[in-house]
């Protein structure tokens, strides 16, 4: 077989590859122990997984989200400042939910904890002395804190090998991708991030229709032709590229994406120690001028026009990873042959497919028990006394029991859906992957790839206009439907919110299958009047799960009236085990 040439972007991921496999084999000593007692560990496991039910996230999101939440209660609520406590209590409290182990945590690991936590106990420091409105304090307090678990969450696990194919394929990218745009995205100068039009996009996904009235109050700014101007145009858009390739292949959440953006701005900051103090105070005071702006750009809706082109070389990128990444230590010789690295690919898709296949029930019975937890609970208790109330004493069972069993059925409808990838697929993929990782290939197929902002003006505004009639026409429609079957007010409220809720949910377990798919789908008609007919209530869904995510009374209940006294009971009880076992020492020792 002919070796084939790897191009020099790729052939920099191989060699970080196996540079990491080499340092992963280095024996790490450390003096910092993690050790707890069996039934404290067990009770903390326990209280994890209940707790978790009342959030959704994605498994590989879980820790980050646990750190998170540790780092708030020890810092914000039980109002701890000395930077070993913190760090201690904190591993402590990680390892005994399952979240780390004694060989994630060296010395070293322990050490450069504790310098971020001392890091950013500073900026806190510094925020109340700069920040006076409440509300802005607080908004910046959980952007620090998110910042903070996102830092310690990269140091337990660098992912050095992801973030260095992240830098690969933007490299082979980058220099393919044409913009079109109609004008400036923000923060440059002449863009609107602001206003009617984009309230509408983001609530109903029409900002189109609101767009002429936009333009009649504050009339389009067309950006100069400068090159300077040009400069900061190309900067957002590599900036831009680089955070849709990062979003993809890492499957990063709002918190991840802010914490990268951040870094983007102030590239320095995980770098600095606690001695430099007029660093970080010059960096959190441009931090609160420019918050708004970095959560604008981490968020920003051109990432969704380079993300549709581009999708089917982030797949071809994640099954590449797994395939090279599980044979650290001979990566050159099975990259440079085509045809064992088509084999690897092949194997890790199968496997893959059949992972996602059987987390498909799991994931239906989280976002079950998510939706009810969190929604459903909420409302059928507010719904019972209403009927009794206001319905003569008389409880509306039949509607009572379509709110209750609907929601379940309609997620499992949906989550189940979802078309499974075939082996034309895996073909696919295969072939993509042979375009990023062999120089001929990419020469020869890899065409320029062209992203607008919007294809036809005309036509988004027909479509928008089509779409707002049937959000609203599906919304009527079930309200009067409900109604002739006899439920009263509260009780349609409660069947949208949970129809809407559930809806987005189903959609976003089925998307989890559908991120597989680099084919063409091929929709039935039933398939497409079943979308059609569900589109207005996903987006609902995802404005009441997303936009109201704070909203949310058992987070409150557990993260400020449950979890503080609960940890603090497990503690209590790790030091009377340790007491005990102290004790039973000291008279086995004297029985000597």
């Amino acid at each position: 077989m002919v070796k084939q040439t790897i191009t020099p972007q790729i052939e920099h991921f191989l060699d970080v590859v196996e540079s990491e496999a080499k340092e992963k084999k280095k024996t790490k000593h450390t003096i910092f122990k993690l050790e707890t007692s069996e039934i404290a560990g067990q009770m903390a496991l326990w209280y994890e997984k209940v707790r978790t039910a009342v959030q959704y996230k994605e498994e590989h999101l879980l820790r980050r989200a646990a750190i998170y939440r540790i780092l708030k209660r020890l810092i914000a609520i039980e109002q701890r400042r000395k930077k070993k406590q913190i760090a201690y209590a904190f591993f402590l409290e990680l390892a005994m939910a399952g979240y780390v182990q004694q060989r994630d945590v060296d010395d070293e690991v322990f050490s450069r904890t504790e310098e971020i936590i001392a890091k950013y106990l500073r900026a806190l420091v510094f925020l109340g002395k700069i920040v006076k409105n409440p509300a802005e304090s607080l908004e910046v307090r959980r952007w620090l804190l998110s910042l903070a678990s996102e830092e310690i969450e990269n140091l337990i696990n660098p992912q050095r090998e992801k973030m260095a194919l992240i830098y690969a394929i933007y490299e082979t990218l980058r220099p393919k991708l044409r913009f079109f745009l109609e004008r400036p995205p923000y923060p440059l100068r002449g863009s609107r991030i602001n206003g009617i039009q984009n309230v509408a996009e983001e609530y109903l996904g029409v900002g189109s229709l609101l767009e002429p009235i936009q333009d009649s109050l504050r009339p389009a700014f067309k950006a100069s032709e400068t090159s300077k101007d040009k400069e900061k145009m190309e900067k957002l858009l590599n900036m831009l590229i680089y955070i849709s390739i990062f979003r993809n292949l890492r499957r990063s959440d709002r918190a991840m994406l802010r914490a990268l953006v951040f870094n983007i701005y102030f590239p320095r900051w995980t770098s600095l120690k606690l001695h430099d103090q007029e660093e970080i105070e010059k960096t959190v005071r441009e931090f609160v001028g420019k918050r708004e702006e970095l959560g604008n750009v981490a968020e920003h809706p051109l990432m969704a026009r380079i993300n549709f082109p581009i999708k089917k070389y982030m797949l071809s990128a994640s099954f590449l990873y797994e395939a090279i990444v599980n044979n650290a230590h001979e990566v050159k010789a099975i990259a440079s042959q085509d045809f064992l690295l088509h084999e690897q690919i092949k194997d890790k898709c199968n496997e893959r497919y059949a992972k996602e296949k059987n987390k498909l029930r799991k994931r239906i019975l989280r976002g079950f028990l998510y939706v009810f937890l969190t929604k459903m609970l909420v409302a059928l208790i507010l719904e019972v006394p209403y009927e009794m109330i206001y319905g003569h004493g008389v409880i509306q069972y039949r509607s009572l029991i379509i709110n209750l069993l609907f929601p379940p059925f309609l997620l499992g409808l949906i989550a189940s859906s979802a078309r499974h990838p075939s082996e034309e697929n895996t073909r696919e993929i295969i072939k993509e992957s042979d375009i990023l990782v062999y120089a001929v290939k990419q020469k020869e197929e890899l065409k320029n790839i062209r992203v607008t902002d919007r294809e036809s003006a005309f036509a988004e505004r027909v479509l928008d206009l089509f779409y707002i009639f049937l959000f609203f026409g599906v919304i009527i429609s079930v309200i009067k439907f409900l109604k002739y079957i006899g439920f009263n007010s509260v009780a349609i409220i409660i069947f949208v919110i949970f129809a809407g809720t559930v809806s987005f949910f189903g959609a976003l377990i089925r998307q989890s299958i559908r991120d597989l798919v680099i084919t063409k789908d091929k929709e039935g008609f039933l398939s497409l009047v079943f979308d059609t007919v569900l589109l207005p209530f996903v987006r609902m869904g995802r404005v009441l799960s997303v936009k109201f995510s704070r909203i949310n009374v058992f987070i409150f209940i557990f993260d400020f009236l449950i979890e503080a006294p609960f940890k603090f009971i497990i503690r209590a009880f790790e030091a009377w085990i340790d007491f005990l076992r102290r004790k039973r020492d000291e008279i086995e020792r004297q029985l000597d």
